[in-house]
């Protein structure tokens, strides 16, 4: 490592590992310009290095080697001029950390009996006079020479950040930079000396420093910390400080003092302490706690949120420790139901459910997550209410190209939800071998689901299934459930239809359900400014091999919310008109209103030599519509605009259909999938609306005939009451409307077959 000799200014190469490198290192959060290592080189450059050569004459106490205050090493107890149980005093107390460097040696060696190596004056670069150096590498370096440290490790300067290479290894060492350093000056630019520090307010308190994600692995792996104010004072170490820093940041002080070690803590505690800070890069969300886990992975900046699910992914090869997917909100199976009762009856936008990768996005979901503790899979066999017992073996995870290969047991879930149609995949509760300490004796479970378009392979991918987070006064959706004996037992009556099966799943590699903008996640949380439908190349190849030129015109001024779309051949044209509105509820968030007004036309050249001199035509309007939270492309298979059957006389053949679909990529972008298809023996694809519908204008209809012909017989007039009912659907023009077409978010398109008979709606 790269280290910052106190007394030159100069660079020095040590090895950290090598016992007798003896050093200190600075944790600070970084200022909007901090001084690089480039810039300080070219300050260095200004200075005659031989005029203060490394091996110059120290000042040393007797015995003492080069660059530590005692003989003694950190792995015995001796520090540099602190002992790891003795903290400097306050500045209340003993102010000699302020006083020169010849003063401040000899009380320190009154107190401690050791002396700090202090160098000459004459000993010192002029470098540390140089108005150009950073005000904070000086008094860092000050600082140490204050205590007898030779040589002094700063993050800002001493890594040149123009080499990745170089900060992928610093990154991938820091931990061990800071663990292996004899102290740490943990400086502190927003706290006054002054402050009183245990205050309920508190500068110390609110410091900046407790907030950062890089200082999370500075306060825990460091023997010594030692926090400083902002005009260098000293205030108190880890040791004496450990119930205000608790307090603080949550962590248990059995970490901060290194009494357990880290592994003994669960994933989850782990991250529920870097859940409450924040980095300048999202990145360094992940980078930040390589050194917390223990794990060594490339650095690669640039991609984002993918880090930190790089990093879980690293934790799974390593720890085997269930916690890692038990984050979220917490609650029960009846405040899932009720939650998700008034999110439906709430007049607040409805909550953005859907699915989502069981991976946590970032350290963020983690926040409540710090009493979640492992438990033995004997354990939690042992915990569920079954007739029969049957053997649950540690989780394994296998990588494999469809993704991560485990196995969960688990519980169908999908009835528990009360309101139809809010659930359009399997869901499950997957049981994990783990418990919350403030809720002993019960499980854990997560809602999951396995979308249905791909359950008849052998893969099934498993999604978490919950709500975003979103500012609303509703109760929060939870997404991990507390399983109590009582609801276990409470739903007993699942175990032996399923014998609380053992099931294989797969967690996907990232496939989009990240938050780039284009991802299906956050295509369900945009809204529109205007719509543009456009045509992609396969649709295109698809018409054309029909024999259609295809032309797609766009909105003009005059028609600014109107598209045009014309399919056209030697025989005859169709001309779709699209039409849409943007409308905004107080009970959903946005809806979008697509009318294609269509028209089939007979080519004037394709006309026998008898046609008549108005060309052929047939027409019709066919509607769709859909909302916020808008749904996965892959669940809308069969939302589309109704079928529409092509005219015999024009087309040449019976069986001709017509099927349009809109499928939205992102905002303010929707594709349009055209197909034309021959299918004689095929009628056309109803929804299930479309057939209630035509079953109450069939039951109406007999209703009236019925009345009628009752009134007829009690010889009443009924010629003007009857006239012209039944016949809403005579005329030569065709309507077809199916205003709640809508597949995927509230009613499943199903073909229902035969229309039912009387007194039978259909199923």
């Amino acid at each position: 490592m790269r280290l910052l000799d106190t007394w030159t200014g100069e660079f020095v190469e040590k090895d950290p590992r090598d016992p007798d490198t003896k050093y200190a290192i600075l944790s600070h959060t970084w200022n909007k310009v901090e001084q690089t290592y480039q810039e300080l080189r070219d300050i260095q450059k200004q200075y005659d290095p031989n005029q203060n050569p490394l091996n110059d004459p120290l000042v040393r106490c007797p015995d003492g080697p080069s660059g530590s205050l005692s003989s003694g090493s950190p792995e015995s107890g001796a520090t540099t001029g602190i002992t790891a149980t003795q903290d400097v005093p306050s500045s209340s107390s003993h102010s000699f950390l302020r006083y020169p460097p010849g003063i401040a040696w000899i009380m320190t060696h009154l107190l401690w009996g050791s002396a700090p190596i202090l160098p000459n004056p004459s000993d010192l670069s002029p470098i540390w006079d140089d108005p150009e150096l950073s005000p904070k590498i000086r008094e860092a370096c000050k600082t140490a020479r204050d205590h007898g440290h030779r040589y002094l490790w700063i993050d800002s300067c001493c890594i040149d950040k123009t080499s990745s290479s170089e900060l992928s290894e610093a990154i991938n060492s820091m931990y061990q930079w800071y663990k292996l350093a004899v102290v740490c000056f943990a400086f502190l630019s927003d706290v006054s000396a002054e402050d009183e520090h245990d205050a309920e307010d508190s500068s110390f308190r609110r410091s900046l420093w407790f907030t950062r994600g890089w200082t999370l692995q500075e306060l825990i792996a460091p023997g010594e910390v030692h926090f400083f104010s902002k005009e260098w004072t000293f205030i108190g170490s880890k040791h004496t400080l450990a119930h205000l820093i608790n307090e603080i940041t949550n962590i248990s002080d059995t970490a901060l003092l290194h009494i357990e070690r880290l592994n003994t803590f669960s994933v989850a505690q782990r991250l529920s302490w870097a859940a409450r800070r924040e980095t300048t890069r999202v990145e360094d969300q992940a980078y930040s706690l390589l050194g917390i886990f223990d794990i060594n992975m490339p650095t690669l900046y640039g991609e984002g949120h993918r880090a930190f699910r790089r990093l879980q992914e690293e934790i799974l090869r390593r720890i085997p420790d269930q916690t890692l997917f038990a984050w979220g909100a917490n609650g029960t199976i009846e405040s899932l139901k009720i939650a998700y009762r008034e999110a439906h009856y709430s007049s607040e936008p409805k909550p953005d459910i859907g699915l989502s990768s069981l991976f946590a996005h970032s350290p963020q979901h983690f926040r409540d997550c710090g009493s979640i503790n492992p438990i033995s899979p004997e354990d939690v066999v042992r915990r569920l209410p079954l007739r029969h017992r049957f053997h649950l073996s540690i989780a394994d995870y296998y990588y494999t190209p469809h993704g991560i290969r485990t196995q969960f047991p688990v519980i169908p879930f999908s009835k528990h939800f009360a309101r139809r149609g809010r659930i359009h995949w399997p869901t499950y509760l997957i049981i994990l071998q783990c418990e919350h300490k403030d809720y002993p004796g019960q499980l854990l479970a997560r809602t999951c689901s396995t979308p249905a378009s791909i359950l008849s392979t052998d893969v099934q991918p498993l999604y978490n299934f919950g709500a975003k987070a979103q500012p609303t006064n509703r109760p929060a959706i939870p997404e991990l459930l507390h399983l109590s004996p009582e609801t276990l037992t409470g739903l007993r009556w699942y175990l032996p239809r399923i014998n609380l099966y053992v099931q294989t799943f797969y967690i996907p590699h990232s496939d989009g359900h990240d938050e780039s903008e284009g991802s299906s996640s956050n295509r369900r949380k945009i809204w529109h400014d205007k719509i543009n439908l456009i045509l992609l190349k396969t649709t295109r190849d698809a018409l054309l091999a029909h024999g259609y030129a295809v032309v797609l015109r766009g909105p003009d001024q005059d028609h600014p919310d109107t598209h045009w779309l014309t399919l056209s051949r030697d025989t005859h044209t169709i001309t779709i008109e699209y039409q849409y509105s943007l409308v905004t509820t107080w009970y959903v968030s946005e809806q979008l209103f697509i009318t294609a007004h269509w028209r089939v036309e007979a080519s004037e050249s394709s006309n026998p030599p008898n046609f008549h001199e108005v060309a052929r035509t047939n027409s019709g309007t066919l509607s769709w519509w859909d909302q916020q939270p808008w749904e996965y492309e892959r669940n809308k298979s069969q939302d589309t605009f109704p079928s529409v059957q092509l005219p015999a006389d024009i087309m040449g053949a019976e069986g001709w259909w017509m099927d349009s679909k809109p499928t939205l990529i992102r905002k303010n972008y929707y594709a349009l999938h055209i197909e034309i298809r021959h299918e004689p023996s095929k009628g056309p694809q109803r929804s299930r609306i479309s057939a209630w519908k035509e079953w109450v204008e069939t039951m109406a209809t007999r209703a009236v005939s019925r009345f009628t012909r009752e009134k007829a017989s009690l010889g009443l007039n009924v010629g003007a009451e009857s006239e012209g009912h039944g016949n809403s659907q005579g005329g030569s023009r065709a309507e077809y409307t199916d205003g709640e077409c809508r597949g995927a978010s509230e009613v499943r398109d199903e073909a229902p077959g035969e229309l039912p008979s009387e007194g039978a709606p259909p199923s």
